[in-house]
Parts: structure tokens; sequence; C-alpha cells
């Protein structure tokens, strides 16, 4: 038999009308800033058709930008798109932003202008300050400036409960994005010993930006190895440590403490943040929340909310950079017999790290050659303080993507607003009071049915965020951001 499967049709052309969306986005950490943003916004049905089909305005200047549909209407039109851009902001800056579709508005530039190129079994990526290179038959690769080399791609490198060492082994590459603004590559695989034994699968995803000098990696850890014979308590997976090693041809580093200090790591040295308040340096050094920020030689690595993610270390070692996401716990019974073992403890016993089947876990780094000439306090804003692209919330709940909502000043509602607006503060304090930190639990809370984490079980995240839509109060969206990262 011969099937014949026909073309689809054209995306619908949108409105002739021009519609103007206002943006606006806020420095918050009092740094400057020149970096990407990428940001969602919903769009009325038929008025966008394609999703290239738009202008990003700084004033009357247009902003070089990438967008995609993410969602469509039932006509085809465009229902949320993603926009990726470059912008520039002052200490404490609030910009007013535009985004134009409609009209007289043009094509962007075609995807054969991709920052993208493909020859034989290699990936490059230009972005005019770093190269980024990736063999996608071994997984191996290079991040390069004009002067030289940054460092290697970074290796997941797990240790297991017998010390047995267990190499990432990429076992597929996929070009998730790939346009003139911005590539996003994610690598597969899993943990290797020597014997080819797995355990435990990881992905590292890689987000490059036109004339950005660093570069995203996201960290996904994953218990994905079950078999149909399991029995009860087999779900359960235990190793000893997990680090993110980047080759550096240097052995020492400097680290970034707390009040703007630093300090400097020799091979074999580390700083442990040990809890949300508390790390530990070599000699008897301490201090309380590390910024998790360092530099090896040519490279500088962040790792976003660190200290609020505890148990985490940078180590130096000869070589290398190793940034410990479940690093090694010394002494193995640190946190034996401790108050409240119940609820910060119960995966870290015996100097072990402990997980049920299906889960996962993200960490997100930001790495980049330590000669661009960004301030520490800059990069720390960056990993910590993103920006936040925002258009109000006339336009969120007016676009009909967001069926439900209720408009912030609607007569029936202003307790429940106040009632948010107390829960907010409220949770934030009682997060900061009771530690409600720590890898397995940050952005959850604590005290479901009296005695649980909720696991996001009563839908923190989308209580705020649909408040933030509503507001445009940014306290709501980066409550809801944490929640959402805690299961993502």
């Amino acid at each position: 038999d011969v099937i014949e499967v026909a073309s689809p049709k054209p995306f619908p052309a949108g409105s002739d009308k021009r519609t103007e969306i206002p943006l606006t986005v806020h420095e918050t950490a009092e740094v400057a800033r020149h970096e990407p943003v990428t940001f969602g916004l919903p769009i009325p049905q038929g008025t966008l058709g394609h999703p290239d089909a738009v202008a990003f305005l700084d004033g009357g200047k247009a902003i070089p930008a990438q967008s995609r549909a993410l969602v469509r209407w039932p006509d085809r039109s465009v229902k949320w798109l993603l926009v990726s851009g470059q912008v520039e902001l002052k200490p404490k800056q609030t910009k007013h932003l535009t985004l134009a579709f409609g009209g007289d508005t043009k094509l962007q530039q075609a995807s054969a202008d991709s920052l993208l190129r493909e020859s034989g079994n290699s990936l490059s990526v230009d972005t005019g300050k770093t190269r980024f290179v990736l063999d996608c038959k071994t997984g191996t690769g290079t991040i390069e400036t004009a002067d030289g080399l940054v460092t290697k791609l970074p290796q997941s490198r797990l240790t297991s409960t017998d010390g047995r060492v267990f190499n990432g082994k990429v076992e597929s590459v996929t070009v998730e994005e790939s346009g003139s603004q911005r590539v996003v590559i994610l690598t597969r695989g899993h943990h290797l010993d020597q014997a080819g034994e797995p355990l435990f699968g990881f992905e590292l995803r890689y987000f490059l930006h036109a004339g950005d000098p660093f570069i995203r990696v996201d960290h996904i850890l994953q218990h994905d190895i079950v078999s149909a014979d399991m029995k009860y308590g087999d779900e359960m997976k235990s190793f000893r440590s997990l680090d993110l090693v980047f080759p550096t041809e240097t052995d020492g580093a400097n680290v970034a403490l707390d009040e703007n200090k630093k300090h400097s790591l020799a091979s074999g040295e580390r700083l442990f943040q040990h809890e949300s308040d508390a790390f530990s340096l070599p000699s008897g050094g301490a201090g309380t929340r590390a910024p998790g920020l360092a530099t090896s030689g040519g490279l500088t690595v962040a790792v976003r909310d660190f200290w609020q993610q505890w148990p985490k270390a940078i180590a130096a070692e000869k070589g290398a950079l190793a940034v410990g996401l479940y690093p090694a716990i010394t002494p193995d019974d640190r946190y034996a017999n401790r108050p409240n073992e119940h609820i910060l403890y119960y995966y870290l016993r015996d100097g072990n790290y402990t997980f049920r089947s299906g889960f996962e876990k993200r960490h997100e780094l930001l790495i980049g050659p330590s000669s661009a000439g960004s301030q520490w306090e800059e990069i720390q804003g960056r990993i910590n303080e993103p920006l936040l692209v925002s258009a109000s919330s006339d336009w969120y709940l007016g676009s009909g993507a967001l069926p439900g909502l209720t408009a912030q000043n609607a007569p029936a509602f202003p307790a429940y607003n106040e009632m948010l607006r107390d829960d907010a503060d409220g949770y934030l304090a009682l997060r900061e009071e009771d530690n409600w930190y720590g890898v397995m639990n940050f952005g959850d809370w604590w005290g479901e049915r009296g005695n649980n984490w909720g696991n996001i079980e009563y839908d923190l995240q989308n209580a705020m965020i649909t408040q933030y839509f509503r507001t445009g109060d940014n306290r709501f969206f980066d409550i809801a951001e944490d929640a959402a990262r805690h299961n993502a």
C-alpha cells in the first residue's frame, strides 16, 4: 500500500495591525549587566503566525533576537512565544523594552545564520567571544577564546559507596535550539566504572548566546537504573559523591567567601559548604554562606544557589577544578544523631547520598574565561539574580492564554491578595527560620500533615506564578521558580 501524507498547511499570516507589548526589566543585584535574557510571552489568538515576525526593541533601537513558538492556538497561530536577546543595564536600573509584531514588522534573520556549525561528528558554536567544540561520538570537547584554552568540557564523576569511580560517558547528543542568538545542546549518558557497569544517568545541557563569553551548563543527575525483578527496598540507591570536573591545566584555585572575601586553594584542598550557614576551609578556616564562585587558570565557574543546596564543595585538584554537586561528606557521621535528622539529613546517612528510583536533580552553573573582565560581584548577580523580563499583568490576563485568572483589582479578591502577600512573606521567613534548604529540599516546604515535606503536592509553584501574572510582583515569580526547580 502507498500512503500519502499531505503537506502541513502554512502557518496563518497573523494580524495586519501592529501590536506593541510593553516590557520591563529591573536590575536587582546592584551591579552592571550586559547579558542574555530569555523570556516567554502569551500571544492573543490569531495575531501572530510566524514566530520570527517580531521585533525586540530598546526605545527605537532593535535588539538582535531569536524567537520560537512554544505552544500554538487551535488555528495554529502562536500562543506562547519564547524570545532570546541581550540587554544592558546599570546597577539598580529599570529599563522599559518593547516586543512588536504585526503590521510592517519583518521576519528576522533566517536560520541559516545560526551560530551552530556541523562538520562530521563535530559541533561547534562561536559566540564571538567564546568557541565551544563538541565531538558527538566521544562526548569530549573544549571551550576556548582568542587567548587559548579555557577548559575541556566537564566530566561528571561519581564515586560509589565502595570507592569505585564511575566516569560520565556521553551516549547521545541533541541540538535542542539553533539560531542566530542562542544555541542549546543536550548530552545524555551514564556513569560507568572500568568494567562498563552503569550507576546513575546524567545530562549536561549547554546554553550559548551570541556575544557572550559565558556558557550556562545544567547538570542533571538521574536515578534511572531499574529492573522488573527489583524487590521492595531495591529502588533506593546510594553513592559516595559526585563532582563535575573541569580540566584547567592548573593545580590551584581562588574561591569566593562570604563578606566579599577570597581564598586560595592548593591542589587537594577544598571549600566545603556542609550546612546552609556554615562552610569549612583547610587548616580550620570557616565561614557562613559561600557564594559558590571560583577561578582556576583561565576558567571561572559559578554555581546557582550554592549554599541553599548544601552540601556543596569547590576543590582544587591537580590540573582540574572539581565542583562538588554532591561532595564527599567528612567525617562519615557528620549528620548522625542531629536534631531534626528526619527533616534535614535523612538522605545523608553514613556519609552517603541515598535516593529513590525516578529521582532527578538539576544544578545550574555558569562557566567562562577568567579574562572576560567581569567582576565577581557581576557574575554572582547574573547566576543568582538573573534578569527577568516581564509584561504587565493586563497583558498576561488579556492575552486569553491564561484562562480563569482574575484581575488584581477585582472587587471580589482583596482578601485573597492580602493573604497571598502574607503567605509569601511567611514562607520566606519560615524557610530561613526552619532551615528549609539542602540539595534535596530547597524550594519545598515542611509540615504537610505535620510530618512530611510537601513535595509540591499542593502546587506551591502554580499558586505563586498565578499571583505573579495577576500582580507583576517579582517576589511571587522567585518563589515559584524555586519551587519549580525543586522537581524539574
